[in-house]
């Protein structure tokens, strides 16, 4: 440690004592002094964290302030990831919010959370409040440039839709219900879907329904994803007997208006969603789905975080978390 103050104060032009209290987070130095000791700092790749409770992580998403953390909490998938954030965070005693004052100058960085990881690079490059070259953390999206954190959707939709195949009757068909495909982990849920069904000689390209976005939050969407689905799966001429769903939502609402329409689930039609959010266990008929670690997603996003700060030249980084699927009462054998 000593000798990485040294090397600070002497790129600083600053004593080492000066760094020494800085990096304690007492005071005496001046603003501007802080300031040059934490940009020395990060471009060297030392900002021992875990020493440093003042450091913040800001998480970013297209809402901000309340309402972000509002959405964060009422959306299923991303309130649990929310959790791995909060309690990584916590255990390392970082601080967590969603604002970043111009003045701050204590070390920090940036986790984003959602599917528009490209907004946040023009809003870096315009300045947006935050600095350019803070350590940024990508949650459920891939990005070239950034350090970011998955989940298996490719094998998650694969797996679901093999299991649909032994459950379902070698004359029927398997139907797919994809989200919006400008969300990256939608679009991957459908393509492993596809190649699923194609690799078994099963795939019939018409039975896939989509639905285009309209906006709204990504409950209210899902819920109308399920229920148009319903009444489209109903109107097909091909015999059914089995569908991937791309979220749990979307499944648990089209399984409510197929049940309000006198169809036998899941004696006439088996579904599997994705997500194992709460809607799944509490579905009318209980959910078969795919379960996502949503909270090793929070908690790696926080890890990577902290390792770009130490280490910032590092290439960029990704981590997939596992999935499994949970067998539920909606594939259950007749």
């Amino acid at each position: 440690m000593r000798y990485k103050y040294v090397q600070i104060a002497d790129e600083a032009h600053v004593s080492v004592a000066t760094v020494s209290l800085v990096m304690r987070g007492l005071k005496g130095p001046s603003q501007a002094t802080r300031r040059r000791i934490f940009d020395v700092a990060q471009r060297l790749g030392y900002f021992p964290a875990i020493l440093t409770p003042k450091m913040t992580v800001i998480l970013r998403a297209d809402r901000q302030g309340q309402a972000l953390m509002d959405a964060l909490r009422d959306d299923p998938f991303y309130a649990q990831v929310f959790a791995g954030i909060e309690a990584r965070a916590a255990t390392l005693r970082l601080r967590l919010g969603t604002e970043r004052h111009r003045e701050d100058v204590e070390p920090y960085g940036m986790i984003y959370v959602g599917h528009n990881a490209g907004k946040l690079l023009v809003e870096a490059e315009s300045g947006g409040g935050l600095h350019p070259a803070a350590p940024t953390v990508v949650v459920n999206q891939t990005h070239p440039q950034l350090d970011h954190v998955i989940t298996q959707n490719r094998h998650g939709a694969a797996l679901a839709v093999a299991h649909l195949l032994e459950r379902v009757s070698a004359d029927s068909h398997v139907a797919i219900v994809t989200g919006p495909i400008n969300f990256e982990s939608y679009e991957v849920r459908l393509h492993g879907a596809q190649a699923a069904l194609q690799a078994a000689g099963r795939l019939h390209p018409e039975l896939v329904f989509a639905l285009e976005s309209l906006g709204g939050c990504r409950r209210e969407y899902a819920q109308r994803v399920g229920r148009e689905a319903a009444r489209w799966l109903l109107a097909q001429p091909h015999t059914i007997g089995g569908v991937f769903v791309y979220n749990d939502i979307a499944a648990s609402a089209l399984m409510n208006e197929l049940l309000d329409r006198g169809m036998r689930l899941p004696n006439q039609l088996k579904v599997v969603g994705f997500e194992d959010t709460p809607e799944a266990a509490a579905a009318p008929v209980p959910l078969t789905t795919v379960r996502v670690d949503h909270h090793s997603m929070g908690a790696w996003a926080v890890d990577l975080l902290l390792l770009r700060m130490m280490e910032p030249a590092r290439p960029t980084a990704g981590v997939t978390v596992g999935i499994e699927l949970v067998e539920r009462r909606s594939t259950a054998l007749d």
